[in-house]
């Protein structure tokens, strides 16, 4: 880290410790709860933990919010982008402090789970179709490498969790919305959620069912998706506990719109790329996902076993293939927490091992107008397997300073068999790709509303089968893959970090963090003209992540609160990896260097609350060639919801509205990056609205 960051952090504490200094005030007050994060697998006040951590609660989830993506939720979050492409095919792109910004779709170099239940596969792959924000209470994320707790793929992690059952008897909720999705009429989106739960003997239970039907904002852009998730926890507050948890999902249509090059995009930003809509690119996918877990508590300390399954169904019909996809994937996790005292310090310690599996059958066929044509291309076993040992100890060394220590070894196996040699090759293989994940943090915390903490953390990140199994076509042969790449390696990465967060007199909480971060072996898309919008991938040389990342919560009145957060993001090439180009020094595509979001939440009446939100995103590169005329320009967003509350008797109904994109503002929500024919832009819908309303009834 440089000296101008040090010395960054130094000032900015010092004038925080001036500030937090106690203050004379008539004003009525509004406090801002305390908050504990799990995230870092122990529970610590988030003012002691000795790392970027962020929680967002069910308001800010839930609330006035339409409850369809992502960015929704995670917006007030410096550091981490999430790019609504507005195609459910793709799915949101996801990443955080960098990490995970080049995924083609899904989720990549960034752990997610849900309800202690990992979405991201052993490859490293997530698929988020099982999360449904309608029945989220808290989604908790760390920014930055986090491989000593939860190993591959585990740039940074957000967890999310159900909201908890009622505290006594029954309760429901009916919740529909209604969306125009940036065009003409309110029928272009609907979400219709049912909710139930309740007490039972010793137990609690959650289930929640959702419908959501959308025609897209783009043509060739609708989709269907039907949720369900159910929770049930048996004597959740006792020695020893059971919880249960079931996620289904099914998503019958997904079209994919695909993306544009810039003058389509600007003249025209709702269509479909023509080759996309003639052969019915999307996808049609099935996946249901249960876990169980166990956990006992004494005086020693706790031990919790957690195993689950998973079985997805995926259609996916692509400009260049159709694609078959049948996995089953499963895991145990056992983790223990102890505390223990070494002479005269304190020492909280953790520790256990991931164990997971996953086996995908893959078939690829020519598309035929949106299905499987006679002629099939690959017929193969995916195999993966990994084991990750982990331990972590954070140690009083006195009553202000703490000093955490954590490793893990992560060994993940890749076999691949290929079953359809009638083409003349075997496209087998196998890999064994794995990694030591230390993290070293220090803590000081000299009173309850401010402290400061270094870390130095890591992240190990394998190619996905997928990305394993596409290598790049051999000379002379421009119509196919090359099979399995035995020449992709995993991408690593080292951050260096120093922060410090607080609280002034309960009304104002506010972080900042400042990393700076060298990846080795950078996992980077491409594509090729021969083989249409198909991702290949290589390992660059080196790149550097350096930012800076700022947020702050003031509640000065109980009718208001100012919520703002802002990223600088300068990302950039050491070694491009190729010796016939010169990148070095260019800025990463894909990542605004500067991101800024303010949300003013004002609630005049008991009964009625209005925010207004305004998200900044500077321009940003789309190539690593940083090539004139291909940066996604910069965007103003201004978005604006309001929720009235009724009660009558035991029934509350809730009525909410909200104007996305108030001023019309014509930008792109998403890129796809180093795509071939300069088609790097998925465009976002101008002026919409929604509207709905929700029923609460029992006790």
């Amino acid at each position: 880290m440089s000296k101008c960051a040090v010395v960054a952090v130094l000032l900015f504490a010092a004038t925080a410790q001036a500030i937090a200094q106690p203050v004379q005030d008539t004003v009525p007050r509004y406090r801002l709860q305390p908050v504990e994060v799990t995230i870092l697998r122990g529970a610590v006040p988030d003012q002691r933990a000795a790392a970027a951590v962020s929680s967002i609660g069910s308001g800010d989830i839930q609330g006035a919010h339409a409850t369809v993506g992502l960015e929704e939720a995670l917006a007030i979050v410096p550091g981490v982008l999430v790019n609504n492409r507005y195609n459910f095919a793709l799915g949101s792109r996801i990443a955080i402090r960098g990490l995970g910004a080049r995924a083609a779709f899904g989720v990549r170099g960034v752990r997610v789970l849900q309800d202690g239940i990992p979405l991201t596969m052993p490859d490293g792959q997530a698929n988020l179709n099982n999360i449904d924000l309608g029945s989220a209470g808290r989604i908790e994320v760390l920014r930055g490498p986090a491989s000593s707790l939860y190993g591959n793929a585990a740039g940074g992690v957000i967890a999310i969790e159900s909201e908890p059952a009622p505290t006594a008897g029954f309760q429901g909720e009916a919740r529909l919305t209604l969306g125009n999705v940036g065009r003409s009429a309110l029928d272009r989106l609907s979400k219709l959620q049912v909710k139930a739960g309740g007490q039972f003997g010793r137990g609690d239970y959650l289930v929640s069912g959702s419908r959501l039907e959308t025609d897209g904002y783009r043509e060739h852009s609708r989709a269907e998706q039907s949720n369900l998730n159910a929770r049930v926890r048996i004597n959740p507050q006792g020695s020893s506990s059971w919880t249960f948890v079931l996620n289904a999902a099914d998503a019958p249509v997904a079209q994919n719109p695909g993306s544009l090059p810039l003058d389509s995009a600007r003249l025209n930003p709702s269509m479909a790329w023509p080759r996309n809509a003639e052969t019915r690119s999307g996808e049609a996918a099935r996946q249901i996902q249960g876990g169980v877990t166990w956990r006992r508590t004494g005086d020693a300390g706790a031990f919790s076993i957690a195993t689950y399954a998973l079985r997805r169904e995926l259609e996916n019909p692509l400009p260049f293939a159709f694609i078959a996809l049948e996995r089953w994937a499963g895991g145990v996790r056992a983790a223990f927490d102890r505390s223990l005292t070494a002479g005269a310090h304190e020492i909280a310690l953790t520790g256990g091992i991931d164990t997971e599996l996953q086996s995908d059958q893959r078939a690829e066929f020519n598309n035929s107008n949106g299905h499987p044509g006679s002629t099939r291309t690959r017929d193969q076993r995916d195999r993966v397997g990994s084991i990750g040992p982990f331990v972590q100890a954070r140690i009083a060394l006195t009553s202000e300073v703490e000093l955490t220590a954590g490793l893990r070894f992560d060994a993940v196996r890749f076999t691949t068999t290929d079953q359809h040699l009638a083409d003349g090759r075997d496209d087998s293989g196998e890999r064994t790709l794995s990694a030591f994940s230390p993290r070293v943090a220090l803590l000081w915390a000299p009173r309850a509303d401010f402290s400061a903490y270094t870390t130095v953390s890591t992240a190990f990140q394998t190619p996905t089968t997928t990305e394993l199994i596409n290598a790049p076509p051999l000379p002379g042969q421009a119509c196919c893959p090359g099979g399995f790449n035995q020449e992709l390696e995993p991408q690593r990465a080292l951050n260096v970090e120093a922060g410090l967060k607080g609280s002034i007199a309960d009304r104002v909480r506010y972080e900042l963090a400042i990393f700076q971060m060298a990846v080795r072996d950078a996992l980077v898309p491409f594509q090729v003209p021969e083989v249409e919008a198909r991702e290949f991938f290589r390992n660059s040389g080196r790149t550097r992540h350096r930012g800076v990342e700022v947020a702050a919560v003031a509640a000065p009145t109980s009718w208001a609160t100012l919520s703002t957060s802002y990223a600088f993001s300068h990302f950039t090439f050491v070694d491009d990896g190729l010796p016939e180009q010169n990148f070095e020094g260019n800025e990463l595509p894909g990542v605004a260097p500067h991101h800024t979001l303010l949300r003013l939440r004002v609630q005049p009446h008991a009964r009625l609350s209005v925010e207004l939100e305004h998200e900044w995103t500077s321009a940003f590169h789309t190539t690593d060639a940083n090539l004139p005329g291909t940066r996604n320009p910069a965007s103003h967003v201004l978005d604006a919801r309001a929720e009235w509350v009724a009660t009558l008797g035991a029934t509350r109904f809730q009525p909410f509205v909200g104007l996305n994109n108030l001023f019309d503002e014509r930008y792109n929500s998403s890129v796809v990056i180093n795509a071939a024919g300069a088609r790097y832009f998925e465009p976002a819908p101008g002026r919409n609205l929604y509207l709905g309303a929700r029923v609460q009834f029992g006790r």
